[in-house]
This record gives C-alpha cells, sequence and structure tokens, in this order.
C-alpha cells in the first residue's frame, strides 16, 4: 500500500474511534505528502472541527493545532488573528442561520470577524467596521502566521522546516551538537 493511502486509512480508523489527535497526526502526513488530497482534506475539516469543540471528546493538542500545514484549513479573524475550525457542513449548505456563529464575513467589506470582534445589535450580527450585515462563514480564509522581527540590526534570514531530513545546503555549517549554521 503506498504512504498517502496508509496514512489516509489510519486516520479514517482513528476518526472512527474519535482519538482526534491520532487521525491528525496520520492526516499531518498524508496532507505533507499530497497537500490537494480531497479525502485528506475533508476529514481533516471535520476533525478540526468536532476536535476544536468545547464538547469534544477528544481535544486536539496545541502542538498539532500550530503545525503550519494547517493554515489554510483555519478561519481567522480580521481584527485580532483569533482562529477557528469552521464547520464543514457549511460549505454545502444553500442558506445558513446560525444563531450563535464563532465568526462569519462582512457581506460589504468581506472581512473575517470572530465573535467576539463582531457587534450584535438586537441579534442582528453586523460588521464594527463598516455597520453591514455579517454571514455565516462557509469555508476558510487561512491562518497566518506574522513575524516580529526584533530590530533593524537583524539581517533578513530564511527559516525552512523540513518533515523529514534533508542534506545540508553547501554554505552550512553542521556542529558537534548537532546544531547548525548557515554561512553568508
Amino acid at each position: 500500500m503506498e504512504p498517502l493511502q496508509e496514512s489516509i486509512d489510519k486516520a479514517e480508523s482513528a476518526f472512527q474511534e474519535k482519538d482526534f489527535n491520532s487521525a491528525l497526526k496520520y492526516l499531518l502526513e498524508a496532507l505533507d505528502i499530497s497537500p490537494e488530497n480531497n479525502i485528506a482534506h475533508d476529514l481533516t475539516m471535520n476533525i478540526l472541527y468536532l476536535g476544536m469543540s468545547s464538547s469534544s471528546p477528544c481535544p486536539i493538542s496545541k502542538g498539532l493545532l500550530n503545525d503550519p500545514i494547517l493554515d489554510p484549513f483555519f478561519a481567522e479573524c480580521s481584527n485580532c488573528q483569533r482562529f477557528w475550525a469552521v464547520n464543514p457542513f457549511f460549505e454545502k449548505a444553500a442558506s445558513l442561520t446560525v444563531l450563535n456563529p464563532v465568526g462569519g464575513t462582512c457581506v460589504q467589506c468581506n472581512k473575517v470577524l470572530c465573535r467576539n470582534c463582531i457587534k450584535s445589535i438586537n441579534g442582528i450580527i453586523t460588521c464594527p467596521d463598516c455597520g453591514k450585515r455579517v454571514s455565516p462563514l462557509k469555508t476558510p480564509n487561512g491562518r497566518t502566521r506574522k513575524v516580529n522581527i526584533q530590530s533593524s540590526k537583524n539581517k533578513p534570514c530564511a527559516v525552512l522546516l523540513f518533515k523529514s531530513p534533508t542534506s545540508p545546503p553547501c554554505n552550512e555549517k553542521l556542529f558537534s551538537d548537532g546544531s547548525r549554521s548557515i554561512m553568508s
């Protein structure tokens, strides 16, 4: 069996057992192999939604949630950068009425807003910036990662993360303690 299918099969089995952490670990392997795989994508959306719920029988660990492979699967508030998993069933719904949404998108300015940043007046949910209606978010807008540069003295650098070992570039120096330095 090929590694992609094996990871998906293991994820589906763990999902059926409500072991969302194990299922997500296998899906991260599958998404690392094939980021556009529809089965892995749909199962990841379901697991994130169920595993991040306050009533989840098996909450997903923060370590797994921080994996950058998952960034496209989240919705992120344009104002405060809070992120959440979008209900995967919303995407195919023709019309929605959500009474207490985690977040939504403004019909006028298209900002994605979380529950804490939305204004609610007489039960009508509106955008704090333009005052227009906020509708339920059907698809994630993706989580962003901000880089904080401490000083202008710092030279720009690239940080590369690999899931498996790679051969060092020719300008990389390896030290006996296992640390590395990129030579410029």
